[in-house]
């Protein structure tokens, strides 16, 4: 069958650091309703204002089906600084945090977008993220207004960031895998991630699924809680991906979960 459809493109410009490069790692795009969309990404815009080289988000907005498009916010960082409990590389100097590499987005009843990314202390060399425990938190960015005044939640503090997988002649990473699923009126949104106990494994190798549950309605957020721990899925969910969607019955939530099964992990004898 023929198919005829119309194509545009939004413009985020970035600026080129010292050597010529853009920093761009990931975008994301999710939709609310009467048309309004959003649209956001993991990078750094411009080395004149933010010499620093961190990652953050930057967000655009759609009230018209994706007709046109507006710049919202790049979300400084140090904002957030009230509502993170995670450690200083240097106490004595302020802390510069950066974002993960990856994130998901949705949108809620209220057509206020939330971001779910991991965000930690600035490494020692650029857009690199301390990734021990205690040094990042999974932290939802979200807006209460339609993206004039921005808030941040966190969610959790993963033990493990990152899992090396080997087979194949290949290696494959993979980092905490923030997503995050909704009701289909927007009410509930269940945010998760991906790690590893570090007394099984001291990297992300053998990932449970963690998720946070939170109440747009009553704005009542529910206990961190790893919801795969015990079962056939126990330090397993390897490349683990959840539906933008959970399905309701009677007042139970089910958040559709795929993962893949390895044959070979670094640094492990076993077959995992």
């Amino acid at each position: 069958n023929d198919y005829s459809y119309a194509y545009s493109s939004v413009s985020a410009p970035l600026a080129a650091d010292v050597d010529g490069d853009k920093n761009l790692v990931a975008t994301n795009i999710a939709w609310g309703s009467n048309g309004v969309g959003y649209f956001a990404m993991i990078g750094h815009e411009d080395f004149v204002n933010l010499p620093d080289s961190n990652l953050y988000p930057v967000f655009y907005k759609t009230t018209d089906n994706g007709a046109t498009w507006n710049r919202l916010a790049a979300i400084d960082l140090l904002n957030i600084d009230n509502i993170l409990n995670i450690d200083e590389v240097d106490p004595i100097d302020s802390v510069q945090y950066t974002t993960g590499f990856e994130f998901d987005l949705t949108v809620d009843a209220d057509n206020n977008v939330h971001m779910i990314v991991d965000v930690g202390a600035l490494g020692a060399s650029g857009f690199s993220i301390v990734s021990g425990p205690t040094f990042f938190a999974v932290v939802d960015i979200y807006t209460t207004d339609g993206g004039t005044s921005w808030f941040a939640q966190e969610l959790g503090q993963p033990q493990t960031f990152r899992g090396e997988f080997v087979g194949g002649g290949s290696t494959i990473p993979e980092d905490n895998r923030p997503q995050v699923s909704r009701t289909l009126d927007g009410t509930k949104l269940f945010f998760c991630w991906f790690e590893t106990d570090t007394l099984i494994n001291p990297d992300n190798l053998k990932p449970d699924m963690w998720d946070m549950a939170y109440n747009t309605v009553t704005d009542l957020w529910a206990p961190a809680a790893n919801v795969t721990t015990g079962t056939d899925a126990d330090a397993a969910v390897k490349m683990g991906n959840v539906s933008p969607f959970v399905l309701e019955n009677a007042g139970c939530y089910e958040i559709p979960m795929s993962y893949l099964e390895m044959q070979q992990t670094a640094g492990a004898d076993d077959p995992s």
